[in-house]
């Protein structure tokens, strides 16, 4: 019986201390640092997809640009730094593709006289940084945003393909490639409206594409259309 009243005891009194233990677990646990990557956290990356039209006109009067069918692609990598919980800063690494569909006017400077499709192609490698501003609520998503920033390129691929029928009925496909009238660098400015991971994104080049006007106008300087972020 004594030793029955002993060991109630014990318990009695210590049971408190077992009690408390996890207690302090969970008050350690509630310490624990939030994570710092994420779409609304310090730090973010993702890949993107880019689809959009070349828009304008031709800046002389030897072609002009059939501007429905002259397309821009690119597929990146953009890392996102947040200062502050309505601005953030970045940069992007891209593979860009330009696609001018061409029209000749009578002074025709390709050795064929018909052309059923002509486009000047170039093949980029892109970085860019921007500014980004923060509106409306997030929570732990990207939420909207604008990005304003700058880019540069260069284009390592500069063709000019095309496909013409000759005067025997025959047809006649054809790519002349390293062109020296088109320049390697190329530099602008860009914007990006975002909701979430869908994006509408402008481009303006401020530096000129081509070297030697006689042979090609310069091309077209905007660029608009959608991307996806993933």
């Amino acid at each position: 019986m004594k030793y029955l009243l002993f060991i109630f005891t014990f318990l009695l009194f210590s049971a408190p201390a077992f009690m408390q233990t996890p207690v302090l677990s969970e008050d350690v646990d509630l310490n624990i640092e939030k994570p710092k990557f994420g779409e609304n956290r310090k730090n973010y990356t993702h890949f993107y997809a880019s689809l959009g039209a070349l828009l304008g006109k031709a800046e002389g009067d030897i072609l002009e640009i059939n501007s429905w069918k002259s397309l821009y692609f690119d597929f990146g990598f953009r890392y996102k730094l947040r200062l502050f919980e309505y601005n953030a800063v970045g940069f992007q690494i891209s593979y860009d593709r330009y696609s001018f569909r061409l029209k000749y006017e009578d002074n025709n400077l390709l050795p064929i006289v018909i052309h059923d499709k002509d486009r000047l192609i170039t093949n980029n490698l892109g970085l860019g940084v921007f500014d980004r501003i923060n509106f409306g609520k997030r929570g732990d998503f990207l939420g909207n945003y604008l990005d304003i920033g700058a880019y540069g390129e260069f284009a390592f691929s500069r063709k000019h393909w095309y496909k013409a029928e000759q005067p025997n009925g025959e047809i006649l496909e054809a790519e002349l490639k390293k062109l020296k009238s088109v320049e390697k660098l190329n530099y602008g400015i860009f914007a990006n409206l975002g909701f979430g991971k869908k994006v509408l994104f402008f481009k303006y080049r401020m530096s000129d594409m081509i070297s030697d006007p006689d042979k090609y106008d310069e091309m077209p300087r905007f660029v608009a259309g959608i991307q996806f972020g993933f």
